[in-house]
């Protein structure tokens, strides 16, 4: 009873474990590859915010906010199982060659939609978050073992 009761004051919190904070880090990548595994979520995502390269919030969102080069020292057990590593690893490959056939400035979405790199984009995101739909998503608020 005393650990669950540790468990709930941590979780009302405004100071969250860096487990908690790595867990909605996990989530916001399964959020991440659900728009990038899906042409109708990137069309939407458009919709949404016109005003903005669906593209490049695609790239810099991955790199920036979720998984910055050298991710590998901040991710593991037990928010990440080794399957899911890997599964990040890859996409960060895919999504870094992808990056590097692109032109410097993105064109926008409806221009990259059906193209080669765009669908191996596509298709890897879908691949990891494959991988990622064992589990699902992680709580917010409280360490899972």
């Amino acid at each position: 009873m005393a650990a669950r009761a540790v468990e709930v004051e941590r979780a009302v919190t405004d100071q969250p474990s860096k487990q908690v904070v790595m867990q909605r880090v996990r989530n916001r990548i399964i959020e991440h590859l659900t728009v990038v595994a899906s042409y109708a979520e990137q069309l939407d995502y458009q919709a949404r915010v016109p005003y903005v390269n669906v593209p490049t919030e695609i790239f810099c969102g991955w790199a920036d906010d979720w998984v910055p080069d050298g991710w590998q020292g901040d991710f593991g057990p037990p928010v990440f199982t080794p399957d899911e590593l890997a599964a990040v690893a890859q996409f960060d490959e895919t999504i870094k060659a992808v990056r590097d056939v692109m032109p410097e400035h993105l064109p926008s979405l409806d221009l990259l939609l059906d193209t080669e790199p765009w669908e191996c984009l596509r298709l890897a995101a879908q691949e990891a978050l494959e991988v990622f739909s064992h589990r699902g998503k992680l709580s917010e608020d409280i360490e899972v073992g």
